[in-house]
Parts: structure tokens; C-alpha cells; sequence
């Protein structure tokens, strides 16, 4: 098909399907909820947490404490972690988390089921959290131009129920053995990606079909608060075709790779979505082809010192 009936087709299906998700949301909610949560001044009035984060792994426990230290010197307030069945000391990691109430544990049996925890997760936290975000264990929040994640969700405009952050994917900075060190001080070379994660307001989700983008009433904007037309289809995100999403300002480090060593043990573990080849996925030959970073990002840098720091005074580094 040419590209540009891809485009007119892209043009003439996305205001019917934007008129569908909105027929749906007042249906759902009724007419006075959905002008609500479109329009109310997010105020976080009632509500135990400005920002809270929903996370599924499995056996990652050795990542845990430098991801959960960053998110919280950044201003998360909670963690929804969703353990799907790990076999290593995940639970240990966390105990002093679920101790003081900043992790909110669950542990989730079976194959294929990250889609079920996000969904259980926004069914069961939603009133609980005026901003979620939905990130993986691998995935640390930059606020490139704020000193934290909430000083750039006050500036978040009216009618605006999800912000769309860009992935950076990180390669493995030449690292074939696991270095010693904090995983975002270690790995600096990274590609753009044509994707990203969410912040999102758990109140205005209609529906969730995909980890990426969620189906929202009221406005999906990118970092300058710009809304964009996106269709999400049996799973697909479509974006307008040849759309570029800023990062300048904040966006999100996926260090999807890290050392060869580390990425070739994502055989054992598998992956979140249960989808088969996960052997060939992360071979060495897989590794080769995705290791292309070459740009040069320091952004996040600045706050290692702060890091270190706090998992010193927890003992844990």
C-alpha cells in the first residue's frame, strides 16, 4: 500500500475512532464525570499520592533498590509492584519498602499477564493516585530541564489526562560483563526510539490494550503539552504518520540492553508479555543488531551523586 493512502486512510479512520472512545467514556462515566476529568485543574484533592508509579517483573531483584531510590529522590510517592512469579530475592529487596508503605506488593501467578496486572492495577489504585506512571524496571524517568517528576506535572494544562514521554533506548556503552556502578552512570550511548511510556491520569484510562499508550478521555499531549492524534487498535498504536515527539525537556532512559552478559540472562527470565522466541530474541546475534547507540547523553548524570548518597544512607550500596 503507498504511503500516502496509508496517510489519507490514517486521516479519515482517527476522528471516528476518537468519536468512539469519547461515546464510550460518557457512557462510562456518565456526562458530569467525564467533563470532570477532562476539564477539573489536577489538584490531588482527596488523594493519597501526587505520583505514584505501576510496575510488573519478574527476577529482577538486582536492578530493584537503584530504581526505586531514583524514582523516590525524583518525587514518587508509591510504588504498585506486581511480582509475576520471581524465584529470586525480590521479595527481600522490597521488605523495607512494603515495611514503610512506599511498595504496595502483589504477587501474580501465570504466563501472558502483564496486560491483567496493569488492568487489576488501574481497577483496584486509581482513586488513589492523581498521576500513574506506567514504566518497567529498565526504565528511569529523566526530567531533563526539573529537578523532579511533580515540578513538571504542575505545569500540565487543563483537559490534558496523559503525557506520551519518548524513549531513549541506551545500548551497551562497549560493556560485555556486567561493571561495577549504578546502571544509569554506566551506559550513556543510546538511539531515539519510535516509541515511549505514559504518565497518565488512572481516572481518565478507558482502555488499555497496549504497555505504551493507554486509551484516555480528555488529551494525549506530548512533553510541550501538545495534543496529537493517535489510534489504538487490537493493540497497535498508530501515530500520525512521520510524528516526531520531543525529548528536550523530559523523557524516558530505556536501557533495554545493558552488558551482553546481563542481556543474554533475559532467555531465563522471559518476558512480561509471555510471547514466544524469547531465545532468539535475546541472543548474541539480537544483541549485535540492537547495541547501535552512538549518541552521547550525560542529562542524567547529575543525579548520581544524589543517588549514591541516599542507597549509602540505606546501607545498600
Amino acid at each position: 500500500m503507498k504511503k500516502s493512502t496509508i496517510v489519507k486512510t490514517f486521516k479519515f479512520m482517527v476522528p471516528i475512532m476518537r468519536l468512539c472512545y469519547r461515546v464510550r467514556a460518557v457512557c462510562k462515566f456518565g456526562i458530569g464525570n467525564y467533563f470532570r476529568v477532562c476539564f477539573a485543574k489536577s489538584e490531588n484533592k482527596g488523594r493519597r499520592h501526587f505520583l505514584s508509579v505501576l510496575v510488573c517483573a519478574k527476577d529482577e531483584a538486582t536492578y530493584l533498590t537503584e530504581w526505586l531510590e531514583y524514582h523516590l529522590m525524583l518525587g514518587v510517592e508509591k510504588f504498585y509492584f506486581y511480582d509475576n512469579e520471581s524465584t529470586d530475592n525480590t521479595r527481600e529487596v522490597l521488605a523495607p519498602y512494603i515495611a514503610r508503605g512506599t511498595v504496595e506488593y502483589i504477587f501474580w501467578r501465570g504466563r501472558k499477564q502483564q496486560m491483567a496486572m496493569y488492568a487489576d492495577a488501574l481497577r483496584r489504585f486509581s482513586d488513589r493516585t492523581e498521576w500513574l506512571a506506567i514504566i518497567d524496571i529498565d526504565e528511569f524517568i529523566n526530567p531533563i530541564t526539573f529537578d523532579d517528576i511533580p515540578s513538571f506535572l504542575n505545569k500540565v494544562p487543563r483537559g490534558a489526562t496523559q503525557i506520551y514521554l519518548a524513549w531513549d533506548n541506551f545500548g551497551s556503552s562497549g560493556h560485555k560483563k556486567r561493571p561495577d556502578g549504578l546502571v544509569i552512570e554506566n551506559y550513556k550511548y543510546y538511539n531515539n526510539a519510535p516509541r515511549g511510556k505514559s504518565l497518565v491520569n488512572p481516572r481518565a484510562v478507558v482502555g488499555l490494550s497496549n504497555p505504551h499508550m493507554l486509551e484516555v478521555i480528555g488529551d494525549t499531549v506530548d512533553e510541550n503539552f501538545r495534543p496529537f492524534r493517535f489510534w489504538d487498535w487490537v493493540g497497535k498504536i498508530a501515530i500520525w504518520p512521520g510524528r516526531e515527539f520531543p525529548r528536550s525537556k523530559i523523557k524516558i532512559n530505556h536501557y533495554q540492553l545493558k552488558s551482553l552478559e546481563e542481556f543474554l540472562a533475559k532467555q531465563v527470565r522471559g518476558r512480561a508479555n509471555g510471547k514466544e522466541g524469547d531465545v532468539a530474541k535475546y541472543s548474541a546475534t539480537a544483541f549485535a543488531a540492537k547495541d547501535t547507540g552512538h549518541h552521547l547523553d550525560k542529562s542524567i548524570l547529575r543525579f548520581v551523586p544524589a543517588l549514591k548518597q541516599q542507597i549509602n544512607s540505606n546501607g545498600q550500596l
